[in-house]
């Protein structure tokens, strides 16, 4: 990891430079997913309080990208959930949180849950779940499937699992 790091600054360095993206939406999107994948690249910082810091930080802005993008493009869900990786998982939860409809439940549940490790992505794989609850896009059979499917997340944190336990209440 230590010598990956100089490289991918001095490529975030040159998309910098190149200035705005010239390519397509779908260009775009692959790019965003690209970056939030790329983010696992960046080594834990031992100098720091919370030494994954970086990453996370880095990983909130590629979602505040992808959410963005999402919310002026309407993205092909099913295409997402067939890459079946991280990062298209992720962008697929950005376009069910700004275009939440009948269905997107059983997307969620149709994800692989090894491909959705503790932390950022199941966080925002909560964030997605209490708002396709919130908003009732959901059947109440539909519900409890998901429901016993993230139960089954791989490692979850303490604050995943009481948000999981809050899922069942009405």
């Amino acid at each position: 990891m230590a010598a990956v790091g100089p490289f991918a600054r001095k490529i975030r360095e040159a998309i910098e430079v190149q200035g705005l993206f010239r390519g397509t939406s779908t260009d775009k999107l692959h790019e965003l997913i690209t970056q939030f994948e790329c983010c696992n690249w960046i080594p834990p910082d031992s100098s720091l309080k919370d030494p994954w810091e970086p990453r996370v930080q880095r990983k909130r802005q590629v979602w505040s990208q992808l959410d963005t993008f999402c919310s002026s493009h309407r993205v092909n869900k099913h295409r997402l959930l067939a890459q079946d990786s991280v990062g298209h998982y992720i962008a697929l939860l950005a376009a069910i949180r700004n275009h939440p409809e009948d269905g997107d439940c059983d997307l969620v549940h149709r994800m692989d849950a090894a491909h959705l490790p503790a932390g950022f992505a199941q966080d925002r794989l909560m964030d997605i779940v209490e708002l396709l609850k919130t908003k009732k896009c959901c059947a109440p059979d539909r519900l409890a499937a998901l429901y016993l499917w993230i139960k089954k997340l791989p490692e979850p944190k303490p604050k995943t699992l009481d948000r999981i336990a809050k899922l069942s209440t009405p």
